[in-house]
């Protein structure tokens, strides 16, 4: 029968008499549905699990017969190699059994390899072309093994099994790795310079969350996440411990900041013992981090009894205020509401607003909408959706919650940011969320993305479909996405980088092109003029419609924060002249975004006197 990696931790045969001549049981197939990257080396395909009774007289293994059948195009594999893992399902190029040039229809793999009692692995692996397709799949069937010179078939996996190409899938952080049990927790951001950080919590003697002996470790790549630094700690409180690492970038100053909570649990916390807000700081791109500097009185209300800011990414709004979502517990009790604080120092010193989000919380993410809107999206249990909540100023105040019916919640942290901007001079305005999109495990990590600044979330493709938990995701320079995430294949978790592209995620419908330098894109068939610019006292917005459109004009300010309603109705087809008085407003520059039955679009406008 076709077994899960998990299933196979626990495949072998029974017990039997000590010194009992072996026997062959079974021959077991274990698939893996993980993604690869692109140019890998030694990739697992397929592996078959020959399960052996006895421990005398051992069977010798010296042929595997399979296919790469399922796999979309040869011309992504390079070579192929069988590797002998005994026991462990877990792939290792210690024991190579023999390997197989790439081709149609059946090959065959001879070798020897004596059986131990129990389970013995071998893997099927591939090389795969640096020129291999982004999107493309890498399977594998296996038809029989030959176990001392008679042959076996196996059941083949599944069909949904197979490993989905993507630009870049490597491991980062495994339990045993650097002396810590266990990683959780990712968060990852790209630098002023476009290397990319990741953060984690390096769990050192127990998983569990604070207040156990947690690290935070950060790793630092250059080349776009194909290799990376070893793993630096940047915060260690001892057995009080540090968790949930949240990282931002200062755009004004280039400094990266993460932010973390340390030393009390979420749920032994108390007015007089709190959980603490902690931030390092890094001025070099991620090299070097400053010693943790603590800012818990400056973000609770005294009365609170914790107070801890969602893991993955904070955010910077376009006025330079960094923000962030914290879970609250403002009574003893464990019920977590939401509110957001805020630094508009570049982290030097911090605030809340009083308000609350919601009062039905938990972890929860931030994003500012180019209408000069906040959106909170936040892990929500009951339905299996994410709850949204709107502020019309700034974070003072919040709209009613209302549920994203696109976006499952198994009741896990997500992330969402921003990916593209009209206002900063793209093509369009997109949003990215990622989160293990199903309604009651956590599993199926997927990326989803919105064109209407979050109203709906039409675009999604699933990178993991097996167990996945926690992720956080960043822009590349070049446009394509990271995601930093919790992988559960062999244990809860290991930590995978994972970079794809805006072709990849919307079938080749969507290309990211970089920015105009003025943030200025014209929708087509519609032109629009600002006379005179700069203006003094008053301008007029002219444009020339084909058709009745429907047209929704907004004053911005530079901070991106709407203060003028222009127009949002109906208009006919000809010349249309709009004045706008900006005689009360301050000299500077202003935004006017434009959504002409639903396309995005900005002009830049200069008031000076």
């Amino acid at each position: 029968m076709a077994l899960s990696l998990d299933d196979a931790l626990s495949g072998g045969a029974t017990t039997v008499a000590a010194n009992a001549p072996m026997v062959y049981q079974e021959s077991i197939v274990v698939s893996t549905s993980i993604p690869v990257g692109k140019g890998e080396s030694d990739e697992r395909v397929i592996a078959v699990n020959v399960v052996a009774q006895g421990d005398s007289n051992p069977l010798e293994l010296t042929n595997i017969q399979f296919n790469l059948s399922g796999t979309t195009s040869l011309l992504d594999v390079e070579n192929i190699k069988i590797y002998y893992t005994g026991e462990s399902p877990r792939m290792s190029t210690a024991v190579l059994f023999g390997t197989a040039s790439v081709g149609e229809g059946p090959l065959e793999v001879d070798g020897s390899q004596l059986l131990a009692e129990g389970a013995n692995h071998f893997w099927i692996t591939a090389d795969l072309s640096e020129n291999a397709q982004e999107g493309n799949v890498l399977k594998g069937e296996i038809a029989s093994v030959t176990v001392d010179g008679q042959a076996h078939a196996v059941i083949p996996a599944g069909a949904e099994d197979g490993r989905l190409i993507i630009l870049e899938h490597k491991l980062l952080y495994s339990g045993g790795d650097y002396g810590s049990v266990n990683y959780r927790i990712p968060a990852i951001e790209t630098a002023a310079d476009n290397s990319l950080i990741v953060a984690a919590d390096a769990r050192v003697d127990q998983p569990g969350d604070l207040p156990n002996n947690i690290d935070i470790v950060v790793r630092r790549s250059t080349d776009m996440g194909d290799t990376w630094s070893e793993s630096l700690v940047i915060a260690d409180f001892g057995q009080a411990g540090g968790s949930d690492p949240a990282l931002v970038l200062d755009r004004r100053t280039g400094d990266l900041l993460c932010l973390f909570a340390s030393h009390v649990g979420l749920f032994q916390s108390t007015p007089n013992n709190r959980i603490r807000f902690q931030v390092c700081r890094s001025q070099d791109n991620g090299q070097t981090w400053s010693a943790p500097q603590e800012f818990t009185d400056q973000i609770y209300n005294p009365s609170w009894s914790a107070a801890w800011l969602a893991s993955g990414s904070a955010h910077q709004l376009r006025s330079g205020r960094i923000v962030g979502a914290v879970g609250v517990r403002e009574t003893s009790a464990n019920a977590i509401s939401n509110f957001m604080i805020f630094s508009d120092d570049g982290g030097q010193s911090w605030g809340y607003l009083p308000n609350p989000a919601s009062s039905i919380g938990d972890e929860a993410k931030i994003v500012g909408l180019d209408n000069g809107n906040i959106m909170m999206n936040i892990r929500n249990q009951t339905p299996d959706r994410r709850r949204i909540v709107i502020s019309e100023d700034g974070g003072q105040s919040w709209s009613t919650p209302y549920f994203q019916e696109e976006l499952i919640d198994p009741f896990v942290n997500g992330d969402l940011i921003r990916y593209t901007s009209v206002l900063d001079g793209f093509d369009k305005s997109r949003l990215l969320f990622s989160i293990a999109a199903h309604p009651t495990s956590r599993q199926n990590l997927t990326i989803f993305l919105s064109y209407d600044e979050g109203a709906t979330w039409p675009v999604s493709k699933v990178i993991n479909p097996g167990p996945s938990g926690y992720s956080s995701l960043t822009v590349l320079g070049d446009g394509t996405i990271g995601c930093f995430y919790e992988n559960g294949e062999y244990e809860g978790y290991q930590l995978y980088f994972a970079r794809v592209s805006l072709d990849w995620l919307t079938d080749g419908a969507d290309s990211y092109t970089m920015p105009t330098a003025d943030a200025e894109r014209p929708v087509e068939d519609f032109q629009v003029e600002i006379l005179p610019n700069p203006a003094d006292s008053l301008f007029q917005l002219v444009f020339d419609l084909k058709e009745k459109m429907a047209i929704r004009a907004t004053l911005l300010n530079e901070d991106g924060l709407a203060i003028k309603n222009i127009i949002d109705e109906k208009l006919s087809a000809g010349r249309h002249a709009l004045a706008i008085d900006v005689s009360t407003l301050p000299s500077g520059a202003y935004f006017i975004t434009m959504e002409v039955n639903g396309i995005l679009t900005a002009r830049k406008v200069l008031v000076l006197r």
